[in-house]
């Protein structure tokens, strides 16, 4: 399962640039409920409807924080943290109703999607059957969880949805399709759908073998395409496929535009791309300055073109000099000028992943 994002809990990781596949993290135990060695804190916040980042963050010692950032008012809350047991730390906060969805190690084995109540401190483990998880979206409205994740069954990275009220897990692949794989997952809120970027664990393994053999830096990626689902997890069709390894697709809130990283060869360096969904054209964004981006949103702000993406800006009069400071943070790309702002950042602490919710 190497296409599983797992990272390695070492402290070096936290000091350098994000690599686009994480390893197993090692020699970490399970964290048990009600243990007088770890206390989760959590904090109480008001329901809010407006748009927000939920932010998972991961310190030196080893722990989980989360944060809110709302857009409207530009500031930034922390909600909850817990100890990093898992083989990913992954997160997200459901603001309106004070919860925080997140996967942690459990003693029987694999991770597990735990639910936090921020208002009581109740914590709820709600699967049992997963091994690995690489998204969590939660989503309310529809009263599910979205997840990219592996069960103990399968190897590839597949959707799975958990109904809150039968509080049932329900993977949206048919149960004899083991090669189909999920690289990532963008809910598109304005529209009630989800986006997948999908692709075939054999044909990418395939084609990486021949590459490393061959020591080529020509041979293709393994075609990759975007699957649009409804909430019941029907798969509505293809909304974009290419011969490239895709890393994300995200719609803009009017689904006019998408912001695509990708390459076409199996070890050429990612690019990123604003593709026309209604042309089929894909401009190529200047990205010199930058390295380890990971995740991006489009701004659900109508009036402000741009997206918000967790990386690090590099110094642009020296190339590959790194300009100093936390080892990633949470940026803002303006599409008109090509102007990069920096939002937030620590220096103890790395960015493993954000969401845009409401």
């Amino acid at each position: 399962m190497n296409n599983i994002r797992i990272l390695s809990i070492v402290i070096i990781i936290l000091l350098t640039a994000c690599k686009d596949q994480a390893v197993s993290q090692m020699g970490k135990g399970p964290l048990e409920p009600n243990t007088n060695s770890y206390e989760e804190t959590v904090s109480k916040t008001e329901e809010n409807g407006t748009p927000y980042l939920s932010i998972t963050m991961t310190d030196k010692q080893l722990q989980n924080h989360y944060y809110y950032y709302d857009l409207s008012k530009k500031s930034l809350e922390e909600a909850a943290v817990t100890k990093d047991t898992a083989q990913y730390p992954l997160g997200a906060l459901d603001r309106k109703h004070n919860l925080l969805f997140y996967s942690e190690k459990v003693s029987t084995g694999g991770d597990q999607l735990m639910m936090l109540d921020l208002k009581t401190g109740e914590k709820k483990q709600l699967t049992t059957e997963l091994f690995a998880i690489n998204s969590i979206i939660p989503i309310w409205e529809h009263e599910k969880v979205i997840l990219a994740a592996v069960d103990k069954v399968k190897s590839a990275v597949q959707i799975y949805g958990y109904d809150h009220q039968s509080g049932k897990l329900t993977n949206w692949f048919p149960s004899d399709n083991d090669d189909t794989s999920v690289e990532s997952l963008h809910y598109h809120a304005s529209t009630g759908k989800l986006y997948a970027v999908l692709f075939s664990d054999q044909e990418r393994d395939k084609l990486t073998d021949k590459a490393n053999l061959a020591k080529a830096a020509d041979v293709k990626a393994s075609p990759h395409w975007v699957m649009e689902y409804d909430m019941q997890g029907k798969a509505l069709g293809e909304v974009y496929r290419a011969d490239e390894k895709i890393s994300f697709f995200v719609l803009s809130q009017d689904k006019k535009f998408a912001l695509i990283r990708s390459a076409p060869t199996v070890f050429q360096a990612k690019k990123i791309y604003v593709y026309d969904m209604g042309s089929g054209s894909k401009q190529e964004l200047d990205s010199k300055g930058l390295s380890s981006i990971q995740f991006a949103s489009f701004s659900p702000n109508p009036d402000q073109e741009g997206f918000y993406f967790t990386g690090i800006v590099h110094s642009m009069e020296e190339p590959g000099k790194i300009t100093g400071g936390p080892p990633n943070s949470l940026y803002f790309y303006e599409l008109k000028s090509g102007k990069i702002s920096r939002i937030f950042g620590q220096d103890s602490m790395y960015i493993n992943n954000f969401i845009l919710l409401q």
